[in-house]
């Protein structure tokens, strides 16, 4: 089920102590982005209820979180079994002179005006250029990687969101 203004960090795994902390199984790649975050939204009855976190500690894809008025053990396993979502609007940003490019491969294309492109299969270096070879249905689609064109990396959706300059990608498909 996917909510809209919200993304999935996973799950609920079980009781973490006595202290009423949770091992929540996380389904993102960039578990880092994690860390910062502040309230959690717990799927209970169909909706999204807000938990405010006291504290986290990341290990591999799981985490040790500590939720406001949650302090016992009890109060916790009722929590066990939930689907975990963060607002998209807390996610920490990144500075994409920090990113590394090849990274992107894997990641989805998405245009403002065309939508979903493709896959990113390749980072082509070409005479001080970079290029993002995207398949789109078996069709390659080559974006020059450059600031002007990315609007936004996205990367616990694993999405390179774009605005291509007018008639690129009609050339490709």
């Amino acid at each position: 089920m996917i909510k809209q203004g919200y993304i999935r960090l996973g799950k609920v795994l079980k009781t973490h102590g006595i202290k009423g902390e949770l091992q929540i199984s996380l389904d993102v790649d960039d578990v880092d982005a994690v860390e910062d975050i502040k309230v959690l939204f717990l799927e209970i009855n169909k909706n999204l209820i807000p938990y405010f976190i006291e504290n986290i500690r990341i290990g591999g894809q799981k985490a040790i979180v500590a939720l406001q008025d949650i302090p016992t053990v009890e109060k916790a396993a009722w929590l066990c079994g939930k689907l975990v979502f963060v607002d998209e609007k807390m996610l920490p940003v990144r500075d994409q002179d920090s990113f590394n490019p090849e990274q992107l491969i894997g990641f989805g294309v998405t245009d403002l005006k065309h939508g979903y492109i493709g896959q990113i299969t390749q980072l082509l270096e070409l005479r001080g250029h970079s290029l993002l070879q995207i398949d789109s249905d078996g069709k390659e689609v080559l974006i020059p990687y450059r600031d002007e064109i990315i609007l936004s990396v996205d990367e616990l959706r694993k999405t390179l969101h774009i605005e291509a300059p007018e008639g690129l990608i009609e050339l490709y498909l």
